[in-house]
Protein backbone atom coordinates (compact mmCIF):
# COMPACT_ATOMS: atom_id res chain seq x y z
CA UNK A 1 0.00 0.00 0.00
CA UNK A 2 1.36 3.46 -0.60
CA UNK A 3 0.25 7.04 0.22
CA UNK A 4 0.13 9.55 -2.37
CA UNK A 5 1.54 13.35 -1.48
CA UNK A 6 -1.56 15.27 -2.91
CA UNK A 7 0.44 18.48 -2.98
CA UNK A 8 2.70 17.19 -5.59
CA UNK A 9 0.72 13.95 -6.53
CA UNK A 10 4.18 11.98 -5.91
CA UNK A 11 4.37 8.52 -4.31
CA UNK A 12 5.76 7.98 -0.97
CA UNK A 13 7.72 4.70 -0.50
CA UNK A 14 5.35 1.78 0.99
CA UNK A 15 3.40 1.77 3.67
CA UNK A 16 2.46 -1.99 3.59
CA UNK A 17 3.51 -5.26 1.04
CA UNK A 18 1.62 -8.00 1.52
CA UNK A 19 2.70 -11.54 0.03
CA UNK A 20 0.57 -12.78 -1.65
CA UNK A 21 2.12 -16.02 -2.93
CA UNK A 22 0.38 -19.21 -1.85
CA UNK A 23 -0.02 -22.68 -4.03
CA UNK A 24 -0.71 -21.97 -7.65
CA UNK A 25 -4.42 -23.27 -8.65
CA UNK A 26 -4.02 -23.63 -12.35
CA UNK A 27 -0.77 -23.63 -14.37
CA UNK A 28 0.62 -20.26 -13.81
CA UNK A 29 3.51 -20.66 -11.99
CA UNK A 30 2.09 -18.73 -8.73
CA UNK A 31 1.24 -15.17 -7.40
CA UNK A 32 -0.02 -13.13 -10.78
CA UNK A 33 -1.87 -10.24 -9.00
CA UNK A 34 -3.56 -8.14 -11.37
CA UNK A 35 -5.62 -5.60 -10.03
CA UNK A 36 -6.80 -4.57 -6.20
CA UNK A 37 -10.83 -2.59 -6.35
CA UNK A 38 -11.47 -1.01 -3.42
CA UNK A 39 -14.62 -1.66 -2.19
CA UNK A 40 -17.49 -1.44 0.57
CA UNK A 41 -19.74 1.08 1.89
CA UNK A 42 -16.53 3.38 2.87
CA UNK A 43 -14.28 1.69 0.69
CA UNK A 44 -12.14 0.24 3.49
CA UNK A 45 -12.21 -3.59 1.73
CA UNK A 46 -10.10 -4.76 -0.91
CA UNK A 47 -10.64 -7.34 -3.75
CA UNK A 48 -7.58 -8.54 -5.56
CA UNK A 49 -7.61 -10.05 -8.88
CA UNK A 50 -5.35 -13.03 -9.28
CA UNK A 51 -4.75 -14.16 -12.64
CA UNK A 52 -2.26 -17.03 -11.86
CA UNK A 53 -3.69 -18.61 -8.81
CA UNK A 54 -7.24 -18.11 -10.06
CA UNK A 55 -9.00 -16.70 -6.97
CA UNK A 56 -10.34 -13.22 -5.81
CA UNK A 57 -9.37 -12.69 -2.61
CA UNK A 58 -10.70 -10.15 0.05
CA UNK A 59 -8.78 -8.19 2.28
CA UNK A 60 -10.40 -5.68 5.30
CA UNK A 61 -8.08 -2.23 6.29
CA UNK A 62 -7.86 -0.55 9.26
CA UNK A 63 -6.22 2.72 10.07
CA UNK A 64 -4.76 2.68 6.51
CA UNK A 65 -3.18 -0.68 7.01
CA UNK A 66 -4.50 -4.33 5.09
CA UNK A 67 -5.09 -6.87 7.90
CA UNK A 68 -1.96 -9.64 6.09
CA UNK A 69 -4.71 -12.52 6.46
CA UNK A 70 -7.45 -12.61 3.84
CA UNK A 71 -11.04 -13.07 5.34
CA UNK A 72 -12.52 -14.17 2.11
CA UNK A 73 -10.88 -16.39 -0.75
CA UNK A 74 -13.00 -17.18 -3.88
CA UNK A 75 -11.78 -19.39 -6.04
CA UNK A 76 -12.38 -18.87 -10.00
CA UNK A 77 -12.79 -22.28 -11.85
CA UNK A 78 -9.73 -23.17 -12.93
CA UNK A 79 -7.82 -21.69 -15.74
CA UNK A 80 -10.01 -18.63 -15.62
CA UNK A 81 -7.25 -16.23 -15.13
CA UNK A 82 -9.04 -13.47 -13.37
CA UNK A 83 -8.36 -9.79 -14.41
CA UNK A 84 -10.78 -6.90 -13.85
CA UNK A 85 -13.58 -6.57 -11.41
CA UNK A 86 -16.23 -4.31 -12.00
CA UNK A 87 -18.89 -3.88 -9.30
CA UNK A 88 -22.73 -3.00 -10.62
CA UNK A 89 -23.40 0.85 -9.37
CA UNK A 90 -26.83 -0.37 -8.01
CA UNK A 91 -27.39 -3.85 -7.88
CA UNK A 92 -25.66 -6.21 -5.50
CA UNK A 93 -23.63 -7.54 -8.30
CA UNK A 94 -19.72 -7.96 -9.14
CA UNK A 95 -18.60 -9.03 -12.44
CA UNK A 96 -14.95 -10.35 -13.15
CA UNK A 97 -13.15 -10.45 -16.50
CA UNK A 98 -11.03 -13.29 -16.92
CA UNK A 99 -8.21 -13.34 -19.63
CA UNK A 100 -6.95 -16.72 -19.53
CA UNK A 101 -9.93 -18.13 -20.85
CA UNK A 102 -12.21 -15.40 -21.90
CA UNK A 103 -14.86 -15.33 -20.13
CA UNK A 104 -17.22 -12.95 -17.62
CA UNK A 105 -17.86 -14.23 -14.28
CA UNK A 106 -21.01 -12.42 -12.46
CA UNK A 107 -20.91 -12.92 -8.56
CA UNK A 108 -22.98 -11.95 -5.62
CA UNK A 109 -21.71 -8.55 -3.98
CA UNK A 110 -22.49 -7.34 -0.49
CA UNK A 111 -22.27 -3.72 -0.64
CA UNK A 112 -21.84 -3.15 3.19
CA UNK A 113 -19.05 -6.33 3.81
CA UNK A 114 -17.57 -4.90 0.26
CA UNK A 115 -17.21 -9.02 -0.13
CA UNK A 116 -17.94 -11.21 -3.10
CA UNK A 117 -19.37 -14.94 -3.33
CA UNK A 118 -18.89 -17.88 -5.59
CA UNK A 119 -19.47 -17.11 -9.35
CA UNK A 120 -22.93 -18.08 -10.16
CA UNK A 121 -22.54 -17.70 -14.10
CA UNK A 122 -20.01 -17.58 -16.37
CA UNK A 123 -20.30 -16.65 -20.10
CA UNK A 124 -17.60 -16.11 -22.82
CA UNK A 125 -16.63 -12.25 -24.09
CA UNK A 126 -15.92 -13.79 -27.51
CA UNK A 127 -17.76 -13.15 -30.43
CA UNK A 128 -19.11 -16.75 -32.13
CA UNK A 129 -16.35 -16.75 -34.61
CA UNK A 130 -13.70 -16.40 -32.18
CA UNK A 131 -11.72 -19.05 -30.06
CA UNK A 132 -10.15 -18.74 -26.36
CA UNK A 133 -7.18 -19.87 -27.76
CA UNK A 134 -7.23 -17.34 -30.24
CA UNK A 135 -7.28 -14.51 -27.94
CA UNK A 136 -5.47 -16.08 -24.61
CA UNK A 137 -3.38 -13.48 -23.25
CA UNK A 138 -3.42 -11.46 -26.16
CA UNK A 139 -6.69 -9.63 -26.50
CA UNK A 140 -7.79 -6.50 -25.33
CA UNK A 141 -11.33 -6.60 -23.76
CA UNK A 142 -12.97 -4.11 -21.45
CA UNK A 143 -15.46 -4.28 -19.34
CA UNK A 144 -18.46 -1.55 -18.51
CA UNK A 145 -21.25 -2.66 -16.23
CA UNK A 146 -24.51 -0.15 -16.34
Amino acid sequence: MVRVNTASGHLEPPMQVIDHNPSPLSDCNGAHTHEVVLSGTNLTNLEVMDLGLDTVTHYTTTDLLINTSPTEVIAMHPGAGPRHLAIHPVAPWAFVLNELDSTISSMPYHRVTGTVGEATSTISSLRPEESATDMAGGGACCLYVV
